[in-house]
């Protein structure tokens, strides 16, 4: 029985010029299958984050208070509070996320199949639930490459250029951020992101905890 197998066509020449998912993917071979999956996956999130990222700008957040929100909130891309909240930030825009993944041919059906098959493996492996074989990898890999193209594609008459390119390039360019701006409130929800607790606690913990043997390092920023 003959296994199907797929490309992903214009991937390469693409990715010469998306220089924002080409930084997150970074250099990395892709015999190494499993570490090439790590990485485009990874990408898919950072593309989806700056999505909302943009989404903010587009509203006048500042560029620090955009990325400050995104951190301390974790809007994990699914079928609910990410279309959601896209939906509130492109309002302005006209342009909803039903339409957005319906404007490119297969976006749609990309869309979920990231959800309930790249994303879904990407979680066994990085939670240690399950090994996957190099076939899977390679198909999770496919969908994510897809995704990041038609996603790119679609919203490049949204914003006025590549969201997977840098920023510097939209036209007309995005607006300049405003100070004092709720976003909390702009995104009509908080999303709590747990956070580690901060180190300084950690180390304390541990300092009492058997299980720990204490030793000084010099830090090596000290002169």
């Amino acid at each position: 029985m003959t296994e199907m197998t797929f490309t992903v066509p214009g991937w390469s020449d693409w990715l010469k010029k998306s220089s924002f998912v080409a930084g997150k993917i970074g250099v990395v071979q892709e015999e190494n299958v499993r570490d090439y999956f790590g990485r485009v996956h990874a990408a898919t999130e950072a593309l989806l984050r700056q999505i909302l990222f943009v989404g903010f700008r587009l509203n006048r957040a500042r560029y620090e208070d955009a990325n400050n929100w995104l951190y301390h909130n974790d809007v994990t891309p699914d079928r609910q509070k990410f279309p959601a909240l896209f939906n509130i930030l492109y309002l302005r825009q006209g342009m909803k996320w039903d339409e957005v993944i319906q404007s490119q041919p297969g976006l749609n059906e990309v869309w979920d199949l990231w959800l309930d098959y790249a994303k879904v493996i990407r979680n066994h492996i990085q939670h240690g639930i399950r090994n996957h074989t190099d076939s899977a990898l390679l198909n999770a890999t496919l969908i994510d490459k897809a995704l990041l193209m038609s996603l790119d594609a679609a919203l490049i008459p949204v914003i006025g250029g590549s969201i997977a390119g840098a920023l510097t390039g939209l036209s007309p360019r995005l607006p300049k951020g405003a100070s004092g701006l709720d976003l909390t409130k702009l995104a009509g929800f908080k999303k709590p992101g747990k956070r580690p607790t901060p180190a300084t606690d950690v180390l304390q913990k541990m300092s009492v905890i058997a299980l720990f043997e204490a030793t000084s390092v010099k830090d090596k920023n000290e002169n």
